[in-house]
């Protein structure tokens, strides 16, 4: 089913050419021909080349790897019903001229002109399965957009994440564990105590910054006052 997809995905633009040629001059091919082909010119044409036009920037937009299929199974299934659909459009569609017995399609000019009626009932026919399948095509072509699009961003995400935090164990400062590069000091825990083996060093505040030195008095080494003089300020 994958090679079927890639397949369908890569004949998109040169068969979408040429199922336009074919509604609009393909009857040619069998002698039949008339005033559908100013008319479709002017109206089929150009509205099919549109529709077509747009579910293929679609198909493409998807970006989904070969490895998977560039296009799922049903937006493969919607797009073969269109072709089906255009293909037997422009072989029933009956085409006219000045006079009366002038009618013909390129099937009556296989089977004979008496089955003009059923040559209109299978272009409607055809019509309308080439409408419905190209609605779908376009419903599925959508949503697969929306969905390849989430998980880019879901992709984007996590490597931003991977880049941010190398190796996910880092520890924002003043959380525990290690202190993060470029706050200072040796490895502290969230409230400033080296860790069990690590090399003690300057005592540091819980965000990795040294302390501020005790004041003079405050140190175990300062010489006592002797009794009865005023404290020290």
């Amino acid at each position: 089913m994958r090679s079927v997809a890639n397949g369908v995905f890569y004949a998109m633009i040169p068969v979408n050419v040429l199922m336009i040629a074919w509604v609009w001059i393909g009857r040619m091919l069998f002698g039949s021909g008339g005033w559908f082909l100013l008319i479709l010119l002017v109206s089929v044409v150009p509205i099919l080349a549109a529709v077509l036009a747009a579910t293929t920037v679609l198909a493409f937009t998807q970006r989904r790897d070969a490895v998977v299929g560039r296009i799922t199974g049903q937006q493969t299934l919607a797009q073969l019903l269109t072709w089906v659909g255009l293909l037997g459009f422009g072989f029933f569609l009956v085409d006219f001229g000045d006079t009366t017995d002038s009618e013909s399609s390129a099937f009556t000019q296989l089977v004979g002109r008496q089955f003009i009626d059923l040559s209109w009932t299978l272009t409607i026919v055809t019509g309308a399965l080439a409408a419905a399948a190209w609605i779908w095509l376009l419903i599925v072509l959508i949503l697969g957009n929306v969905t390849a699009a989430g998980e880019r961003r879901a992709a984007a995400a996590t490597a931003y994440g991977a880049a941010s935090w190398p190796g996910h164990g880092a520890t924002a400062p003043g959380y525990g564990g290690a202190t993060a590069p470029g706050y200072g000091g040796p490895a502290t825990s969230g409230y400033g105590v080296p860790p069990v083996g690590a090399d003690a060093g300057p005592p540091v505040s819980g965000y990795g910054l040294p302390q501020a030195p005790p004041p003079p008095s405050a140190r175990p080494d300062a010489p006592s006052a002797p009794p009865g003089s005023p404290p020290q300020r």
